[in-house]
């Protein structure tokens, strides 16, 4: 069993039938029956399906110790430059790039980003008793929007967009 992190976040998953998680794996917080939505115009309760709040720092702990014990060769924590990279792609017949949101290989190989669909956010764990809180909601203002996400009754994800969502 992983040890649950310090700075742990609690992660709306919108569909999880799409991905190669379970709901009894570990990491797998609770499922979302709905969501609440805020904003000027209305409040409401939209119902969700296949929703979970997950901690994603858990479940990738998880598949990084069963990729490990598969054989899989893991570098963590390694400076990657144009040359290495090349080093490590002739050496292997697959090479996974999970180096985060600003990927080694994405500047290595000039792969563009769409910046229209990219949203820059900022979002914290924060530890205090969110029982008069909606479980999970989003709320939006001024063309901007903001998220809670519960993980438990003392502990939620907070975030918000830090620039205007586009048209």
């Amino acid at each position: 069993s992983v040890k649950v992190p310090e700075n742990g976040w609690g992660e709306l998953l919108g569909s999880m039938s799409k991905t190669c998680i379970e709901e009894d794996d570990e990491g797998v917080i609770r499922r979302v029956k709905e969501l609440e939505w805020m904003s000027d115009e209305m409040n409401k309760n939209l119902e969700m399906n296949d929703s979970y709040v997950i901690d994603r720092s858990i479940l990738q702990a998880n598949w990084l110790r069963q990729l490990e014990d598969d054989g899989v060769e893991i570098r963590l924590n390694e400076v990657i430059d144009q040359e290495r990279f090349e080093d490590i792609c002739d050496s292997f017949d697959i090479v996974i790039d999970a180096s985060g949101a600003s990927p080694v290989s994405e500047s290595i190989l000039d792969i563009p980003r769409n910046e229209k669909y990219q949203l820059d956010t900022i979002s914290s764990r924060k530890v205090r008793n969110f029982n008069e809180h909606p479980k999970t909601a989003v709320g939006s203002y001024k063309k901007k929007f903001y998220w809670i996400n519960t993980r438990s009754e003392n502990q939620a994800t907070v975030g918000a967009v830090t620039k205007n969502i586009p048209d």
